[in-house]
């Protein structure tokens, strides 16, 4: 990366606009800028000594809801065959957790006397305590709980819900409640 100089970095940034869309050359960018840093931090290599410009537009997705979609998607999510996976997703939509602290949620992480849940080792990097609504509260309060898994959102065969299993079931209760396409249920709902 040391050897790279601006112009080289600007060369491929323009020739790849003329082929791809802005989001492909953000995505190109960003992981020239990663394994730069990557090798700083491996002492393999100097990293690159100018900011890197990317390309505008193209990355920016705005997710939203309307009322009416809300009301569906929450209807459909209650109604979801797998009722844990429903209560997941509505959990999500609730609190505006991340899909991997949900995920990862335990009950000891859990305070259902002063209504609050501490998110340990969040993507921001500090512990927090964030409230609970009373929703999210009687929803938590309604969930099954086996003694002998420590996780919130339990898994039919132990442990937590699984990645995949939450994704698809993400996917398939957008495409009922109708939202767009693009929807991304995990991410979208935050």
């Amino acid at each position: 990366p040391a050897e790279l100089s601006p112009f080289e970095v600007d060369r491929l940034r323009l020739t790849m606009l003329k082929t791809y869309k802005p989001g492909t050359v953000v995505a190109v960018l960003g992981l020239l800028v990663r394994l730069a840093s990557f090798g700083v931090k491996r002492r393999v290599c100097e990293g690159i000594k100018f900011p890197v410009e990317f390309p505008k537009g193209g990355t920016v997705k705005t997710e939203s809801m309307s009322d009416v979609q809300m009301r569906a998607y929450l209807k459909t999510a209650a109604a979801c065959e797998n009722s844990v996976i429903g209560a997941f997703l509505t959990f999500e939509l609730l609190t505006g957790m991340r899909f991997g602290e949900v995920r990862n949620l335990t009950w000891s992480a859990v305070d259902l006397h002063h209504n609050a849940i501490h998110i340990r080792n969040p993507k921001s990097g500090s512990d927090q305590f964030i409230p609970l609504n009373a929703e999210a509260g009687d929803l938590l309060r309604r969930l099954p709980r086996d003694p002998d898994n420590p996780f919130v959102f339990q898994g039919s065969k132990g442990g937590r819900v699984g990645h995949a299993t939450a994704f698809r079931y993400g996917r398939a209760i957008a495409q009922a409640a109708g939202l767009p396409s693009g929807f991304r249920p995990n991410h979208g709902l935050r």
